[in-house]
């Protein structure tokens, strides 16, 4: 079993560019159909991390060539196996992909799904197993569902950006979710042997009698290095999630602010009154992707004003209106581009889209909440001139006041 450590790579440059490509190639000489996966999911950033991880045998070195030849190898049968390429083929882009309607199915419960992206850029894949009706869950189809919304979200990585973060919401587990092993032997076999070197964490709560009995069962088949990626939340999630994620990206059925009701869609047709709407999601995670707001905490500029936060956001681009956020309805229950920002247009960044700001807005949860009251951000430079985000294309500092108007700088 492995654990994390810093193993010693055999060279100081390894893996170069030659090894990389020296893997692709003998892994392509022996299934020539991973070909598709090398131009797709399996970019150089990923294949690093395979490669230098540590080795079964000895913590204290990375992985052997010829044993990450093998175990991608593996991946590509498992594939073949699944018959992946016949439902998601690899060169499917993000943009592009239509969720098929056996697999739309089961996905209409809205029990898995990709929402936000943590503090280091990773997508966050929900997994609400209390919306799935257990007395019908069927394996082979959960399965499907699974690799599909994995390959998917796969494709909505940031540039340089290898692997994402899985938060599952535990309440109302039953002992009926504990007795379906095929299920959980599934999700082992998906997540550690189809996506090997994927998850950052795991977070799963609020913790309970049974989901520490759950997790005593499971714990002992997975390797040290995924047990340590993995956190039980406390009956309050809040604190912990905001280590993870920005605090507007903490969702409400967990005590925060962002609702992810968003994702599902009325519906007149079977028995359930609203559906998962995959082209929602889509469309809000594309939307997170291409707007590329980076948001960390800086230093205070107000020595008078305590419970001002300065904040440094880099803007990639954007409309010609200035940085305008949107109320708090952009947290979920209006899709992203409505909205009302000073001046008029459509925002190009919304709270949700700052999901990569580390440790909150505030230390007080009130303040954080009374921040989004503010209808919109003024954006001024130094000399009280406006701001263009996409002329100036600079850092700006913001300075955050619960309750009051929010104001830009260039620094």
């Amino acid at each position: 079993m492995e654990q994390p450590s810093s193993p010693r790579p055999p060279r100081p440059d390894y893996p170069s560019p030659d090894d990389i490509a020296r893997l692709r190639k003998e892994v392509e000489k022996q299934r020539p159909q991973a070909k598709g996966l090398f131009e797709s999911t399996w970019t150089s950033d990923y294949l690093r991390i395979v490669m230098t991880r540590p080795s079964n045998k000895d913590k204290s070195k990375m992985r052997s060539f010829d044993y990450v030849v093998e175990k991608l190898v593996k991946v590509v049968d498992f594939r073949e196996e699944l018959k992946v390429e016949s439902y998601f083929p690899s060169m499917t882009d993000a943009k592009d992909a239509k969720m098929p309607e056996d697999v739309a199915e089961v996905a209409g419960t809205g029990s898995l799904y990709w929402r936000d992206y943590d503090i280091e850029g990773r997508p966050i894949l929900w997994v609400r197993n209390n919306r799935k009706d257990w007395a019908k869950v069927d394996v082979n189809k959960e399965t499907r569902l699974h690799v599909w919304m994995l390959e998917w979200g796969l494709r909505s990585l940031r540039p340089g950006v290898t692997q994402f973060v899985i938060v599952a919401d535990a309440r109302e587990m039953s002992m009926r979710q504990l007795m379906q092993l095929n299920f959980v032997r599934m999700l082992i076999k998906v997540f550690m042997k189809l996506y090997p070197d994927r998850i950052a964490h795991l977070y799963a709560g609020p913790v309970s009698m049974l989901l520490r009995r759950i997790f005593s069962l499971v714990k002992p088949v997975l390797p040290i290095s995924v047990q340590a990626k993995i956190r039980l939340l406390p009956a309050d999630p809040v604190p912990a999630l905001e280590e993870l994620m920005a605090t507007m990206v903490v969702p409400d059925f967990f005590g925060g602010l962002s609702n992810h009701e968003y994702l599902m869609e009325e519906t007149k047709e079977g028995p359930l009154s609203s559906v998962f709407s995959f082209s929602r999601m889509q469309d809000y995670q594309l939307e997170l992707l291409s707007a590329e707001t980076k948001v960390t905490p800086s230093e205070q500029f107000g020595d008078d004003e305590d419970q001002e936060e300065s904040l440094s956001t880099t803007m990639l681009g954007g409309s010609k209106n200035e940085l305008q956020v949107p109320p708090p309805v952009a947290l979920g229950g209006t899709p992203i581009g409505q909205g009302t920002p000073m001046g008029g247009g459509t925002p190009r960044v919304a709270p949700s889209h700052v999901s990569s700001m580390r440790g909150g807005l505030s230390r007080n949860r009130s303040a954080r909440k009374n921040l989004w009251d503010v209808g919109s951000f003024e954006v001024t430079t130094g000399d009280g001139s406006k701001l263009s985000i996409l002329d100036v294309a600079t850092k700006v500092s913001v300075r955050v006041r619960p309750s009051a108007r929010v104001r830009a700088r260039v620094r």
